[in-house]
């Protein structure tokens, strides 16, 4: 889950989706002072890029995670890209 096995070469690798991409991005990142602002400005994210379908994925993941850190994100994130259920 949140891998897409390819082949490169006759290797199988497997890549991750953009949203699962962007979960590890954010989770592995220490210091977000403000989270709202770094989200939306600090990041350089292009949130015009990720559709509902990729945002609800990443959603799951914060979700899936219990960190709190990764839950308020995603509540932020909901409230930037207004993301459809």
């Amino acid at each position: 889950r949140g891998y897409e096995e390819v082949i490169v070469d006759g290797y199988k690798i497997r890549v991750a989706t953009t949203a699962k991409a962007l979960f590890d991005f954010l989770y592995l990142k220490r210091k977000l002072a403000d989270l709202e602002k770094e989200l939306k400005f600090g990041l350089r994210i292009n949130w015009d890029n990720l559709d509902n379908k990729i945002l609800r994925e990443f959603g799951g993941y914060c979700n899936f995670s219990r960190k709190i850190k990764m839950k308020k994100i995603w509540l932020i994130v909901k409230k930037i890209k207004n993301v459809a259920k």
